[in-house]
């Protein structure tokens, strides 16, 4: 019981969080690397740190995604990884989209990952990340 109620606080269950994003960012880093872009987006999507509060968490992780993302750099690119995502995945995606679209910066790689995104999963996914109540930020 107090693990849990530590955990929604941001205590020990964010240490263990921290610990495996720094893992997937490692695996994120090292696919970026060899030039598979689809399994740094799917590794970067596994986990997201739903369930704490800590907003350094959220932006780390944010941080992360955005990087697999951005490895895609063409629209064939793009395609080629969403059309492998399951809609789940694509659901979690878009989520990740709307945030990097809010803050503003790469908005034109957001907007092209949103509507290929999009012409996947259908405008039904807008609807199940709006009304989602776990948030990546």
């Amino acid at each position: 019981m107090a693990a849990a109620a530590s955990d929604k606080s941001g205590g020990s269950g964010d240490a263990a969080r921290e610990a495996a994003l720094s893992e997937r960012k490692t695996a994120v880093t090292a696919a970026i690397r060899s030039g598979n872009s689809l399994l740094a987006v799917r590794t970067a999507l596994d986990s997201p740190p739903f369930g704490t509060k800590n907003k350094d968490l959220k932006t780390m992780n944010f941080d992360v995604v955005t990087a697999a993302m951005l490895s895609a750099r063409t629209d064939d690119a793009i395609s080629k990884v969403v059309d492998e995502l399951t809609m789940e995945e694509c659901d979690l995606l878009m989520k990740f989209i709307y945030r990097g679209l809010s803050k503003g910066d790469q908005t034109l790689q957001f907007l092209k990952w949103h509507a290929t995104t999009l012409a996947k999963a259908g405008p039904s996914s807008i609807v199940r990340v709006i009304t989602d109540k776990r948030r990546v930020v």
